[in-house]
């Protein structure tokens, strides 16, 4: 490989790469922030009262919420909000069902790169 095969390293380059990264570095924070927040906790103890079976295999006691749509995919912080604390985005699951719902969504996510 010659010299050519990397993109010039300049100023603006430079400053791009840091804004990402500080963005994604404080998305990163705030979704910690939402599952370690009071009203998340709350959501999520009253959603599994509401759903005691898990809501896939409807056999198994439900341990855990999922995430229909993931939060994280929301553009700003109104939207990841939205996403995280509105219950018709959200599933009782028993811990087997919900490793399952996060494996298909990685292999589907995997297959359409």
């Amino acid at each position: 490989m010659g010299k050519d095969h990397h993109k010039p390293l300049n100023k603006n380059n430079l400053n791009e790469k840091a804004l990402a990264a500080s963005k994604s570095k404080d998305k990163k924070k705030f979704l910690r922030h939402i599952y370690n927040s009071k009203k998340w906790k709350d959501i999520r103890n009253e959603y599994i009262s509401e759903h005691p079976t898990c809501e896939c295999c409807q056999f198994e006691l439900a341990t855990q919420v999922h995430h229909i749509k993931r939060f994280s995919t929301g553009k700003n912080k109104k939207e990841i909000e939205k996403l995280a604390y509105d219950k018709n985005n959200l599933m009782a699951l028993c811990s087997h069902c919900h490793i399952s719902k996060h494996l298909k969504n990685l292999s589907e996510s995997v297959t359409e790169d």
